[in-house]
């Protein structure tokens, strides 16, 4: 297709991005990047942060291998908004910090440092402790805790750097 002149596809510097309404009046951002899914992720977290915080609203955030997609409620303009303009190499750590301790991924990778670091017992003698008192202490261990904190920040790590790539996002 791109040969014929119909249309481009995006490749390593090239990225494609299409703006669309959908049927039910909801914008959609769709971003076209080849970077791979632990770079999209990072990338469009951290746009989505920005974007909500902007919009005072929240949005869906879907990302893949190939790109990624912003969905904005209906009846919110963005005319004025570049999204690639919202954030930068030297930003993208902290939006993207911002919006992940607001996810399940995060408070799951926060339960398994705490296990490690025993701050969450699994056995208490020869009785197992459920997997909801361990969450409970979890959640009562996040809302505690100074954000500094070793397990939390090594919680956060392991996410920018063992299940996502946000060193080569930043290069994107």
């Amino acid at each position: 297709l791109e040969q014929r002149g119909i249309a481009q596809i995006p490749n390593f510097s090239k990225i494609l991005i299409e703006k669309y309404l959908d049927p039910s009046g909801s914008t959609n951002i769709l971003v076209l990047g080849i970077f791979g899914t632990e770079v999209n992720a990072v990338i469009s977290q951290a746009i989505g942060s920005v974007i909500s915080q902007d919009l005072k609203s929240n949005i869906a955030i879907i990302s893949t291998d190939n790109g990624f997609l912003v969905r904005i409620p209906p009846g919110i303009d963005l005319e004025d908004l570049n999204i690639f303009n919202l954030i930068t190499p030297e930003t993208l750590e902290d939006q993207f910090i911002h919006s992940v301790k607001q996810t399940e991924l995060f408070k799951m990778r926060f339960r398994y440092s705490a296990g490690r670091a025993l701050m969450i017992l699994r056995m208490m003698g020869q009785r197992k402790i459920g997997m909801d008192q361990q969450q409970k202490t979890s959640r009562w261990l996040l809302k505690t805790l100074d954000p500094e904190f070793p397990i939390i920040q090594e919680a956060l790590r392991e996410i920018m750097h063992d299940k996502y790539d946000i060193d080569r996002a930043r290069y994107v």
